[in-house]
């Protein structure tokens, strides 16, 4: 079996999907809407209100199942400490049987290297992937379901603590790429990432990407690694310390600014 994939277009600022465009690009053939919010690459949260409205469209196609990747779902910054989830919307339209719902350590516990993550979903299709997964990797290694454990059960102060540094970081290289001309950055509601328009820079995201990498020495991914739908796009972790963080974007600032002696640019 084989599928084909169909991106949709997102909103302004990136939060969330433009849901007219979902809505038309649901088919009879449409199996699977993958769901990711807080999302990488742009940091949008998703509103309550869209994911219900997802869940009614998945009620309205009883052939669709709906895959929740909720990894970054702790880091927000409005206050709720958390961002919504697809699976109350779709307790809410019971369609809870047609949802799969992804997390694990390794945003939240910046857990990265240990690989740890789970999933929730129907107990049939459950019993599908226990075969799959006790044949292919066996299980995750005790030492790390140990730490998970206590990352899961134990005092969640760090977590609080890291989520308010990165929003002074967020804060920081939202003022800082606004700034920059031909740059437009929307504040992202949540995960670790900017997603700067840079189109109005005048050269494609790719060759921007290229030219911030080997001229300023900074790494930053075109938005179109990500889909043609991010063409005009960067994307930019801000997971580093403030020091590393400014000098990266003094840099990307600095060579920036030399495109706008270049022909056609800016």
């Amino acid at each position: 079996m084989s599928g084909t994939p169909v991106p949709v277009p997102l909103n302004a600022d990136c939060s969330s999907f433009d849901m007219e465009a979902l809505k038309a690009a649901i088919t009879p053939k449409t199996r699977v809407l993958i769901v990711n919010s807080p999302s990488n690459p742009t940091g949008g949260v998703m509103p309550a209100e869209d994911l219900d409205a997802i869940a009614q469209i998945c009620k309205s196609n009883p052939k669709l199942w709906v895959f929740s990747d909720e990894i970054y779902a702790r880091l927000v910054y409005d206050g709720s400490g958390c961002a919504p989830s697809y699976m109350k919307s779709a307790e809410a339209a019971g369609v809870l049987d047609r949802c799969v719902m992804f997390d694990g350590a390794s945003k939240t516990f910046c857990m990265t290297g240990w690989r740890l993550g789970w999933a929730v979903m129907p107990e049939a299709l459950a019993a599908r992937i226990h075969l799959l997964m006790v044949h292919a990797i066996g299980c995750s290694a005790n030492f790390t379901q140990v730490a998970g454990t206590a990352a899961l059960e134990g005092p969640q102060d760090t977590v609080e603590a890291m989520i308010a540094e990165y929003k002074i970081r967020r804060d920081y290289v939202v003022e800082r790429l606004n700034a920059m001309p031909g740059v437009v950055c929307p504040s992202p509601a949540g995960a670790f990432y900017a997603f700067p328009d840079v189109s109005a820079v005048g050269i494609p995201c790719e060759e921007l990407a290229t030219g911030i990498l080997n001229e300023a020495g900074v790494a930053v991914l075109p938005g179109t690694d990500f889909g043609k739908q991010g063409a005009g796009h960067i994307r930019i972790s801000y997971v580093r310390s403030m020091d590393v963080l400014k000098e990266g974007l003094d840099r990307i600032e600095t060579y920036i600014k030399s495109l706008a002696g270049g022909a056609g640019k800016l």
